[in-house]
């Protein structure tokens, strides 16, 4: 151990020292200290570049290996998290022995009224991971999406996020959030897992973000923003074909470029207004829109601005509720399930569309969309509803493990749906 005499004598030794060199040797001193200094000061910059560098690496990770990823994190999970056979987290009451019309299923808010609340203690969990990137306009995922991964076509638009699921009454409780929140606790937990693959750690699920939320089933403890996923069947005589979606990763905030369902999107308003936050709170509604934005690419019904959606008058609201009204086009609850790598809620659905209103409805159905491309087959009728194509798809990697439990659940309900 130094003593502190040992200490004292030493720094007096060294005084003398400096007392006896040349002034040039002091300027070299000097000079030598000045430069250590500015190394010390630039450190901070050269760790947030070392650190944007890592989240790029992190992101690039799971937009090419999001199927990887998706399959890892459901082999891990445990096995009581899993039933039914499908690719999704879910409990065994969650996923109905047969379907189910969906006009059978209520919302309701989940405390009195719909008004956004802003949800702060889950996202601070992971904020000290983004910290070292020097962010300037948050803390969390979200703004490191914006300002490093050039993701500028995310907004904060107002959610319905899923709090409760009551299968015994068939009800569904929201609240409603923010989707920079559902990033900032939810979407996070996937760029988390991706990390760890691409430094090659054997569990993408030991994350610490993911050990703190601990259960998958406990919406308390995060912002779980729902996915409304719609399987559509075009019906003609018996006749079954459907469609799926290739999402472009540059397009969207998450999903990277799995093929998913379509139409699929968020639960949420179609305008930022007080009025959109109530009449928008319908599952049926939300269908509708994203028929609107994938299959025709409207431009009103993806929400961003005031535009008011009048349901009653406009196409194609107007044919599809009279569809549905004639039974020409029915909506199935099939179930709920979590995303496995994300812990995402998604809705279940299918919709069953008799063949010369589908046509009708969509004879100006596009071939690419603002998020994809829609996969349409032969004349844009649909890939045959068979049992090769079916299966073709279940066991491809990049398709999302929500269109693959819809698939595999439309297969086995089969009968009931050509109906």
């Amino acid at each position: 151990m130094i003593s502190f005499s040992n200490l004292l004598e030493s720094a007096i030794e060294a005084m003398i020292g400096v007392a006896q060199m040349s002034t040039s040797e002091i300027v070299e001193i000097v000079g030598l200290g000045l430069a250590t200094l500015a190394v010390l000061f630039a450190y901070p910059g050269f760790h947030t570049e070392r650190r944007t560098r890592q989240f790029l690496q992190g992101i690039k990770t799971l937009q090419t290996q999001r199927g990887v990823l998706n399959a890892r994190a459901l082999s891990e999970a445990p096995d009581t998290w899993k039933c039914h056979d499908i690719p999704l987290l879910t409990r065994s009451s969650w996923i109905p022995e047969k379907p189910i019309d969906l006009d059978e299923i209520a919302i309701s808010p989940w405390r009195g009224e719909l008004e956004r609340v802003t949800t702060s203690h889950p996202r601070r969990r992971g904020e000290r991971a983004f910290r070292p990137l020097n962010l300037r306009t948050g803390t969390g995922y979200s703004a490191a999406l914006r300002e490093r991964a050039d993701k500028n076509n995310i907004w904060d638009g107002a959610i319905y996020a899923l709090s409760d699921v009551d299968m015994e009454n068939l009800n569904l409780r929201f609240s409603v959030d923010g989707y920079f929140a559902y990033l900032d606790t939810s979407e996070v937990l996937a760029y988390e897992a991706a990390q760890r693959l691409s430094i090659g750690r054997s569990r993408v699920l030991a994350g610490g973000l993911r050990r703190q939320l601990k259960d998958p089933f406990d919406f308390s403890n995060r912002t779980a923003s729902l996915g409304v996923n719609t399987l559509t069947l075009r019906n003609k005589n018996g006749q079954l074909t459907f469609f799926l979606h290739q999402r472009e990763s540059n397009l969207i905030a998450s999903d990277s470029q799995l093929i998913g369902a379509v139409p699929a999107g968020e639960f949420t308003p179609s305008d930022r207004t007080q009025d959109s936050l109530r009449s928008d709170f319908s599952l049926w509604r939300n269908i509708m829109r994203e028929y609107a934005e994938e299959f025709l690419d409207e431009e009103e019904a993806r929400g961003k601005g005031g535009t008011w959606i009048d349901y009653d008058r406009s196409s194609p609201y107007v044919e599809l509720t009279k569809a549905r009204s004639r039974s020409r086009l029915r909506v199935w609850f099939m179930g709920i399930g979590l995303d496995p790598l994300t812990w995402k809620p998604e809705l279940l659905t299918v919709s069953v569309i008799n063949a010369r209103e589908f046509d009708i409805i969509f004879s100006n159905m596009v071939s690419e969309n603002s998020e994809g491309l829609l996969l349409q087959g032969h004349a844009k009728i649909g890939l045959p509803f068979e049992m090769g194509t079916v299966a073709r798809y279940l066991s491809a990697p990049d398709v999302a493990p929500s269109a693959k439990s819809l698939l595999q659940l439309a297969w086995t309900h089969r009968a009931l749906l050509q109906t």
